[in-house]
């Protein structure tokens, strides 16, 4: 299992250069599973359940956007058929 702290390790022997501060930042940061009902710091996760983790908030952060847009646009169209019958 390559969790990213492994990852960064092996990167700071191979490239010489420390850790971007940022990353470093991340790596504390914690996701909470919920087949394990707890919370993991990403450095401690296996890099391909950080992708999982970020493609899934990815898709559901862009599945809210698409609804925020829909219902926009289903208000919108409530407030012309409520027009339309008055007249």
């Amino acid at each position: 299992m390559t969790t990213l702290r492994k990852y960064y390790e092996h990167q700071k022997i191979e490239d010489e250069r420390k850790t971007p501060c940022d990353m470093l930042e991340f790596m504390e940061n914690k996701y909470y599973s919920n087949s394990k009902k707890e919370w993991l710091k990403y450095a401690d996760m296996d890099l391909t359940h950080i992708l999982r983790c970020l493609l899934k908030h990815s898709n559901e952060t862009l599945l809210k956007e698409e609804l925020d847009i829909a219902n926009k646009k289903i208000i919108k169209l409530k407030k012309q058929l409520k027009k339309v019958l008055e007249v």
